[in-house]
């Protein structure tokens, strides 16, 4: 019932409006967050990064904590790293701030395109970073829709495969947190998985799959047949997969 009501656009309406509040009400501008590096920080004045400092009423971010220690753990000084469902470009900042050499900030949704974009220049972080409004998928050309909030958004889609022949670039690592469309991502990176083996930190929501009628049993089965070792590290759906020696 719960995944239900969440899917529906009266709670999504509400979500919106709960969290555009909330940033106005907010007694601060910045919230930062640590790193092993230093600090970066996001500005909390829309509604799309509110969530984040909000959910703990303090300056100081305490966002996924396990999961951002666990990519910080992951980049290597000059790394690629793909973020792929970067949302307001919270792993985009903290790989740059890890020492990425170089990073792509990819979403479907213009809303997160351009806040993450913001995000991105606050911090001076542009010379490191592309931001670009890409919809990941299975297959070069398939109709996507996401549902976010108050936006629904349609694009073709392009494999992971396509978008680095085009660019000519091979990820390091990859970060993959699409809301249910994780195994399309994977599925059209196979070349990528099988040539250029990138560290993997992705998640894999079992409410969200099975919407699709997917399991995130076949998500691990793909990754294990692509020659990687994959477990479990936080909650119940953020795994790693790491390359077999």
């Amino acid at each position: 019932m719960k995944a239900r009501i969440k899917s529906t656009g009266l709670y999504r309406f509400f979500q919106r409006i709960r969290w555009s509040i909330k940033a106005r009400l907010l007694p601060y501008d910045k919230a930062y967050a640590r790193t092993k590096n230093g600090e970066f920080f996001l500005n909390t004045k829309s509604w799309q990064t509110a969530p984040l400092p909000c959910q703990y009423g303090k300056t100081y971010l305490c966002y996924e904590e396990e999961e951002s220690k666990q990519f910080e753990e992951l980049i290597e000084k000059g790394d690629m790293v793909f973020d792929i469902g970067a949302q307001v470009g919270y792993y985009t900042l903290l790989a740059v701030k890890t020492g990425a050499g170089r990073v792509y900030a990819l979403d479907i949704m213009n809303t997160y395109v351009r806040e993450a974009k913001r995000q991105v220049a606050l911090n001076g972080f542009e010379s490191k970073v592309e931001v670009l409004r890409v919809a990941l998928g299975k297959k070069d050309g398939e109709p996507l829709t996401f549902q976010n909030y108050f936006s629904k958004t349609k694009m073709k889609s392009v494999t992971l495969d396509t978008f680095c022949k085009e660019k000519n670039i091979v990820p390091n690592v990859i970060k993959i947190d699409v809301q249910g469309n994780e195994l399309a991502v994977l599925e059209g990176a196979k070349e990528v998985l099988k040539t250029h083996k990138p560290k993997i930190m992705v998640m894999l929501y079992d409410e969200l799959l099975k919407e699709r009628n997917q399991t995130k049993e076949e998500g691990i089965a793909l990754l294990e047949n692509a020659g990687y070792a994959v477990k479990l590290f936080a909650e119940d759906h953020a795994y790693l997969a790491l390359p077999k020696s």
